[in-house]
C-alpha cells in the first residue's frame, strides 16, 4: 500500500491510524454488502471490497497533484467515499463518451466490433460495480484497439478503451463502406478466413492494406459474376 497511495511522506502512526481507518470503512461496506445483516463474510470477499477501496483511493490520488497533502490530512473514511465519488464520475464520463462512440460507430460487418459496440460495452456499465468491485472489468471486451495498454483495469481500462475508440472511429470517416469492406476483404483472403469473424484493428488494416483497395474490389467484382 505505502507505494500505491502515496504513504512514503506520512509517518508509522499516519500510516497506523489510516490503515485503521480503512478497515472501519471495510467494516461499513461489508454490513452494506450483506444488506445490513451483519460484517461476517468470507474471506475471499472481504479482501475484494478491500482492493475495490484501494482501486479507488489509487486512482482518486493520481488525479491530484500533491497525493501525500490528501492522504495525510484526510480521515480514511473520508479519503474512501471521495475517491468512490471520483470513479463514479469516471464511470458517468465513459457512458457519455460511449453515446459519443455509437455515433461515430463504423459501418461494417467485423462481427467482433459489432459485438463489443452492441454487447461488451453494454454488459460493462450493466455489471461495473465500483462500490465492491472497483478494480473488476465484468464483460468481454473482444475488439482490439490500435494502442491498447495492459496495465489497466476497471473503469480506467474502459475509459482508456473508448478514447482510443471513438479516435479510430473518427479516422474510419474517411472511408466509405465499401473501401472497408473491400479491405477486409482482402486481409480475410490472404489467410484463408471469412473477413467477418477476423479480430482485427480496422484503421490498422486499413493503412497496411489501403492502397489494395481498388483491386479488392476488382476481385470482388469478378467473384460476383
Amino acid at each position: 500500500m505505502n507505494e500505491k497511495l502515496a504513504f512514503s511522506a506520512l509517518t508509522e502512526e499516519e500510516r497506523k491510524g489510516l490503515r485503521s481507518d480503512l478497515l472501519w470503512e471495510l467494516r461499513r461496506l461489508i454490513i452494506k454488502y450483506n444488506n445490513g445483516s451483519g460484517s461476517s463474510i468470507r474471506n475471499e470477499r472481504a479482501e475484494n471490497i478491500f482492493k475495490s477501496m484501494i482501486y479507488c483511493i489509487s486512482a482518486y490520488l493520481r488525479s491530484i497533484p500533491v497525493p501525500e497533502e490528501k492522504v495525510r490530512n484526510t480521515q480514511g473514511g473520508e479519503l474512501f467515499r471521495t475517491s468512490l465519488a471520483f470513479v463514479k464520475k469516471k464511470v458517468h464520463n465513459a457512458e457519455k463518451l460511449y453515446g459519443q462512440i455509437l455515433d461515430t460507430r463504423v459501418d461494417t460487418d467485423l462481427r467482433v466490433y459489432n459485438e463489443t459496440l452492441d454487447e461488451g460495452l453494454p454488459a460493462f456499465f450493466q455489471l461495473y460495480n465500483p462500490e465492491f468491485d472497483a478494480q473488476d472489468t465484468p464483460a468481454i471486451i473482444d475488439y482490439p484497439i490500435h494502442h491498447q495498454r495492459t496495465d489497466l483495469s476497471g473503469i480506467e481500462f474502459i475509459l482508456e478503451y473508448l478514447e482510443e475508440l471513438k479516435k479510430e472511429n473518427v479516422f474510419c470517416t474517411r472511408y466509405r463502406k465499401n473501401q472497408i469492406r473491400a479491405v477486409l476483404f482482402l486481409y480475410g483472403r490472404r489467410y484463408h478466413m471469412c473477413y467477418q469473424e477476423l479480430i482485427v484493428n480496422i484503421p490498422e488494416t486499413m493503412v497496411r492494406f489501403g492502397r489494395k483497395c481498388t483491386s479488392a474490389k476488382q476481385e470482388i467484382k469478378v467473384k460476383a459474376k
